[in-house]
């Protein structure tokens, strides 16, 4: 396994590629998630680079095509901060590989999912400096990595539309939580889209190519897609199916966890929740009695579109096995789905399911 710098409780989940996260009691210790704890998911090997030899190329439908060394980029467009949770498609699979198997995918628990405040430059004024085309519809970035799929070895890759490229609040990251951006973490710049899901913010970027297209690399066309639940990803018209954007509406119950034996009486649940896009949480309730009545929980966090909220509730518990159930309410109304079997899918991608952990109350 590669080394990267991690805390020694973080849960490996893949050694090769890396994939990984913290237990979920850290997860919601601090409103960032540091370094050592930032959940890691990895395609292929972290690749060896270097500021000295590293460039941005920005071309295809654009008037100026241009490269920019570190240098170059950050010298000529003005820094920008913002604070962005970035969350795998398939956080939480393994909820889903309980309903059914889900053969070579990552088994992720709820840890699938961090936040940072990022610095960097914006999306938007450095495609304003190249001078968008007419004609032009979608935004590609490719990362200097090498994944090998079928056969064939490439860098990662997605695209977004042109318009959520223009959007204003997607950087080219190049610093977190104030300092610079780690290798496994994509250094030196990655791009940052809030509110989708984190396949879409490539890490170690080397190209972006403004496109009347989606691009045609595999992890926009092939993988990254909800299927129906009885397709069969071997003979499946991937085509037919649209590529992830949107990251999952989530809450989750961090602490206790799930499983574990707590004396009866008051006590305190913590967790996390996001909302999908420009969406924000707008509550989180709790059940204790199998969804018949429900608390509302204190959000730790302001609720802002692409960051998380951490939240918390004081409740008491009697003797027994118990069943907590939390769901989450976004700025659209939305709140997910209420059994877990319902979101069953081949890849194990976007549960959203209210989660439920169970409790020896004693």
């Amino acid at each position: 396994m590669e080394a990267i710098d991690k805390d020694p409780t973080f849960i490996i989940r893949s050694e090769s590629p890396i994939c990984g996260g913290p237990p979920l009691a850290r997860l919601v210790e601090r409103p960032l998630t540091w370094r050592e704890d930032f959940f890691v998911r990895d395609h292929g090997a972290i690749p060896d680079l270097a500021l000295d030899n590293w460039s941005l190329v920005v071309e295809g439908l654009v008037h100026r095509p241009t490269t920019y060394s570190h240098a170059a980029l950050v010298g000529r467009f003005a820094r920008r901060e913002a604070v962005v949770t970035l969350q795998c498609a398939g956080n939480r699979r393994d909820e889903l590989i309980a309903v059914r198997p889900i053969p070579g995918e990552v088994p992720w628990g709820a840890e699938a999912v961090s936040t940072a405040r990022w610095g960097g430059v914006s999306l938007a004024e450095v495609l304003a400096q190249a001078g968008v085309q007419a004609g032009a519809s979608h935004v590609w970035f490719e990362g200097l990595d090498e994944v090998t799929r079928h056969g064939h070895t490439f860098g990662f890759g997605s695209s977004i539309d042109l318009s959520r490229a223009l959007a204003g609040d997607v950087l080219l990251a190049d610093r977190m939580n104030g300092g610079p951006l780690p290798p496994e973490h994509g250094f030196p710049l990655r791009a940052l889209i809030p509110g989708y899901i984190g396949a879409r913010s490539v890490k170690w970027l080397g190209r972006i190519i403004v496109s009347d297209r989606p691009t045609d690399n595999y992890f926009q066309t092939r993988a990254y897609k909800v299927l129906p639940a009885d397709a069969d990803p071997a003979t499946v018209d991937w085509d037919a199916y649209p590529a992830i954007e949107e990251a999952p509406l989530q809450a989750v119950v961090c602490v206790p966890a799930t499983g574990a034996t707590v004396p009866a009486g008051p006590m305190i649940v913590q967790g996390y929740a996001t909302a999908p896009g420009h969406r924000r949480v707008a509550s989180v309730q709790l059940s204790t009695d199998g969804g018949a009545t429900w608390q509302t929980a204190d959000l730790l966090d302001r609720p802002a579109p692409g960051a998380w909220s951490r939240w918390q509730v004081v409740t008491t518990l009697a003797p027994g096995d118990r069943e907590l159930i939390v769901r989450a309410h976004d700025s659209d109304g939305g709140t997910g789905a209420v059994h877990v079997h319902e979101r069953w899918n081949p890849k194990g991608y976007m549960n959203d399911a209210w989660h439920r952990i169970g409790l020896h109350v004693r």
